[in-house]
């Protein structure tokens, strides 16, 4: 292997803003509560994504029935075709995300009342099984042993990772049923992206309400009102009706508090002082919503989260008009060209859930990888050998995304068993980053070809390579430096 020169890295984020770029990629159920922005940004890659902009081509059309009812029906019957929840019996927490322990997640996130709200709200949960709610909705007398946790310490915790349209679509490559898969989450927002693309509604109507700890849920303010459920959408005369799903719904709205209602331009979280959807939209989507519950048999709780003595400050960001946005790349577009204008907006955040690799810190995807990378630890790899021959070989070379200017995340290449050069890459970067921690690596990126480089040498992820393309991008979790800062002409 030729050696290559190398400048010195250094991000300018501090650590606040590493974990919490970093949580744009791997959007767990702490992270999401912690960064409520977060949702928007997993909310805007989902509607950015091709993947949800094909289905289209293939919504069954209906007949009859008003216009709202016969969009939202054609959205309701692809994604149940298409999607399950994510229930993997083979995993504890029955989630391929893994574990983590309260005391970590605890110790990455600086004190803010959202994170002393969900930590009290976890505990609650894993160390003094009090979540009535919860365990109500899932039918068990104990959630940790629902979790399959009772042979771990009290401490451990499902990581409960969350997924863009693009990961839950990969699911079909390794679930029984063939089907994408996502949990409540993951779910919710992909009905709210369907209903502002597809179904064309104004994004003022679409809301996603977090019952908080037990349930997300999507609501449409169109008609009697429309609520999403995990796979189904219920309308108010759908709700009447007695069977378990009905009665998941009705807990959350009669039992569980109404802690965070979000729109794609808009939030107010029970934990935060300020809010900023529109007053008279969240006025009008509460008694909306009302409305809907009374005429579905359910009698709403009086825990929702109310602007009652918060501030309201506006949304601070341009808005986008969806009514004039055609197409996928389009709207993709528009959001790189916000997320250049005004760092740190949700759609800077956008792009890392994207999994954009031309980001201004590319560096967050090593942070990322050498970091949450879970699965590498079960390989057993001990030999730098060893390491190459696996991200070279065992793998189809196709991706989770269906462009190599996005990048998959290690532990979902090893889970949905495929990647690019570019998601090999990271991979190798991170199974030499873990086992030899006092040598990081870099990762050097070509138009057509990306390397690690450690120690001195280059190792190629591709079989067939050559080395005389200008480098592009070099990085590492320290941080990052491209052409044409960088001496790209750098083999020698």
């Amino acid at each position: 292997m030729n050696r290559i020169d190398l400048p010195i890295l250094h991000t300018e984020m501090d650590q606040v803003n590493r974990e919490k770029y970093s949580s744009t990629t791997t959007l767990t159920a702490i992270e999401l509560e912690v960064f409520p922005e977060l949702a928007q940004a997993q909310w805007l890659a989902n509607m950015m994504s091709p993947s949800l902009w094909k289905w289209e081509e293939n919504l069954p059309k209906r007949r009859g029935g008003s216009p709202v009812r016969r969009k939202v029906e054609e959205i309701k019957q692809y994604l149940i075709h298409a999607y399950e929840f994510c229930h993997m019996e083979e995993y504890p927490g029955l989630c391929p995300s893994g574990l983590t322990d309260i005391e970590t997640e605890d110790a990455r996130f600086p004190d803010s009342p959202q994170k002393q709200k969900i930590f009290q709200e976890l505990r609650n949960i894993f160390l003094h099984g009090s979540s009535t709610v919860l365990a109500e909705l899932l039918q068990v007398n104990s959630v940790r042993e629902y979790y399959r946790l009772m042979d771990y310490p009290k401490n451990m915790i499902p990581r409960w990772g969350n997924e863009t349209i693009d990961k839950m679509d990969a699911y079909k490559h390794i679930s029984r049923s063939g089907l994408g898969a996502g949990k409540c989450q993951s779910l919710a927002l992909l009905y709210a992206s369907a209903l502002i693309i597809l179904g064309r509604f104004p994004w003022q109507n679409v809301a996603v309400l977090w019952f908080s700890p037990s349930h997300v849920m999507t609501y449409l303010k169109e008609g009697e009102g429309y609520l999403a459920s995990n796979k189904r959408i219920f309308s108010a005369v759908s709700l009447q009706n007695i069977n378990e799903h009905t009665s998941v719904v009705k807990s959350c709205l009669e039992k569980e508090k109404l802690s965070h209602v979000q729109m794609i331009f808009g939030n107010i979280h029970d934990a935060l002082p300020h809010y900023s959807i529109d007053r008279g939209d969240l006025d009008s989507l509460y008694l909306h919503l009302e409305n809907y519950a009374a005429s579905g048999n359910a009698s709403p709780s009086n825990f929702w989260t109310s602007p009652k003595e918060k501030t309201y400050i506006p949304f601070p960001w341009p808005t986008i008009d969806f009514s004039g946005v055609q197409s996928a790349e389009s709207l993709q577009n528009i959001v790189y060209d916000y997320a250049r204008k005004f760092p740190g907006s949700i759609y800077d955040l956008a792009m890392y859930a994207f999994r954009c690799i031309d980001v201004k810190y590319p560096e967050i995807y090593a942070y990322t990888a050498k970091n949450r990378s879970s699965r590498i630890k079960d390989l057993g790899l001990e030999t730098v050998e060893q390491m190459l021959e696996y991200a070279q070989n065992q793998f189809s070379w196709d991706s989770i995304f269906p462009s190599p200017d996005r990048i998959a995340l290690p532990d979902e290449v090893i889970l949905f068993q495929r990647g690019t050069h570019r998601d090999r890459a990271l991979l190798l970067y991170a199974l030499l980053a873990n086992k030899f921690p006092h040598q990081e690596p870099f990762l050097v990126f070509t138009k057509t070809q990306s390397f690690v480089l450690w120690n001195g040498i280059l190792l190629p992820v591709q079989p067939n390579f050559h080395e005389t393309e200008e480098i592009f991008l070099l990085f590492n979790s320290q941080g990052s430096v491209k052409a044409p800062d960088f001496n790209t002409a750098c083999f020698s």
